[in-house]
């Protein structure tokens, strides 16, 4: 894996494999230890100045250590085109659990601001295989799409990231389809049939003759479509985009360009009540990518002001949070009904227009960010064999399915369909 990523300018570890033979020098440990094989790496944590290929960071932190600091203050960010590409690595490799704990942080500091850029760990799903048709099965009925062998091809992309999907829908909210293609292009021109080869290579001579050609073979032709997994999977997380501010105070301009652009900005305000003249966060919404675009305040004095005159846009939610909040909808959007939703309590100040909707309430969950909030919409289909007061003994076959809505838990609506063969009174239902 260390090549892999040493090409693509990933910051990764360095394992190296040992056999450890039976020796006097581990005594009584003998019996538990010798005669077997061993991997040692560095372990991505606090200071690694030392480690060019952790860049040399003199404070390594967690995701959660990560998150906190960056919901904490706005001087705090993330390098979101570093961590797309790895995300794309992720893909090539066939490395399919890049949850949370799969991360550390290597940070940077330059005056009051804190740079954060990705360190991989954590490697034992990538080039895995699911063999057995019984297998499969059981994956399916567990819901485990994301499970796929590494193969040619991607089977499903979307399902493919779904342990990742919190970090994903949190860290690349900056980041457009250009920026996601540039980093497909950069590993592809990086990550070439001389670099597998190369890297495959380092297999052990008796594992290399088992799987190494065929790995090889299945990077290559996955690089090569790496572009086309990004578009895709980039159009998915792009339907619907929460953002986050901080507990900083912050300023929010959001303006509706035109009937297919959005620009949000994203300002700090200083002690004194002073806007940055740059901002922190900035993007331009294509409106034929992204239907919903959700605005969380986290907390601080935060203000909004929403502009723009056009025929149809993006609907806009935003959540303030439990800090004293201005909110001023300047906007207008002629078509598709209200398109500008606030929600807070009743402590702010709203200036809204004739298309705004202000939803207020003294309950906590009103302005609440919910970090893992996301579920996919799902479809469930196979056979069934149950006992029911109606049928008793039955067999048969269901299909259901969900479809996810904002703040609406366990579902938005869920759809049902069975048919029914009752053993014991030779009917259908």
């Amino acid at each position: 894996m260390a090549p892999l990523a040493a090409a693509a300018n990933i910051y990764h570890s360095n394992p190296k494999l040992y056999f450890v033979p039976a020796q006097p020098a581990l005594k009584e440990f003998n019996d538990s230890f010798a005669n077997a094989m061993y991997t040692f790496e560095q372990r991505a944590d606090e200071d690694w100045s030392t480690a060019p290929n952790f860049g040399n960071s003199k404070n390594i932190v967690g995701t959660e250590k990560m998150l906190e600091k960056i919901l904490k203050d706005n001087d705090n960010t993330v390098d979101q085109q570093a961590f797309v590409k790895a995300r794309l690595f992720d893909m090539l490799i066939g490395d399919w659990g890049r949850h949370d704990d799969q991360w550390r942080w290597a940070s940077f500091e330059d005056g009051k601001k804190t740079l954060y850029v990705p360190v991989p760990r954590d490697r034992d799903n990538a080039f895995s295989v699911f063999d057995g048709k019984l297998l499969k099965v059981l994956l399916k009925v567990a819901h485990a799409a994301h499970m796929q062998s590494f193969d040619y091809k991607i089977k499903d992309v979307n399902a493919f990231n779904y342990p990742a999907r919190n970090l994903d829908r949190h860290l690349l909210t900056s980041l457009t389809l250009q920026q996601w293609l540039k980093a497909a292009h950069e590993l592809q021109d990086a990550i070439t049939n001389n670099v597998i080869d190369e890297a495959v290579l380092q297999m052990p001579q008796e594992v290399y003759a088992l799987s190494g050609p065929g790995i090889a073979a299945k990077l290559k032709s996955r690089v090569q479509d790496l572009d086309k997994y990004a578009e895709k999977y980039y159009r998915f997380l792009a339907e619907e985009v929460d953002i986050t501010g901080t507990a900083d105070d912050d300023f929010f301009e959001i303006k509706r360009l035109s009937d297919t652009a959005t620009a949000l900005n994203i300002f700090k305000i200083s002690n004194k009540g002073k806007k940055a003249d740059e901002p922190f966060f900035s993007r331009i919404f294509n409106n034929r990518e992204t239907k919903e675009l959700r605005i969380y305040g986290i907390d601080g004095k935060d203000e909004y002001r929403v502009t723009g005159d056009v025929n149809k846009s993006i609907k806009v939610r935003l959540i303030g949070g439990p800090g004293k909040d201005n909110f001023e909808d300047l906007s207008s959007v002629r078509k598709n009904g209200r398109n500008t939703l606030i929600y807070d309590n009743h402590k702010n100040t709203i200036i809204p227009s004739k298309e705004t909707s202000v939803r207020l309430s003294e309950e906590p969950a009103v302005h609440e960010y919910e970090y893992d909030y996301y579920k996919p919409n799902r479809r469930y289909w196979g056979p069934t064999a149950f006992y029911s007061f109606e049928d008793r003994i039955y067999v048969g076959y269901a299909y259901k399915s969900e479809k996810q809505q904002w703040r609406k838990s366990p579902f938005g609506v869920q759809r049902k369909f069975n048919v029914h063969y009752s053993l014991g009174q030779n009917a259908f239902s």
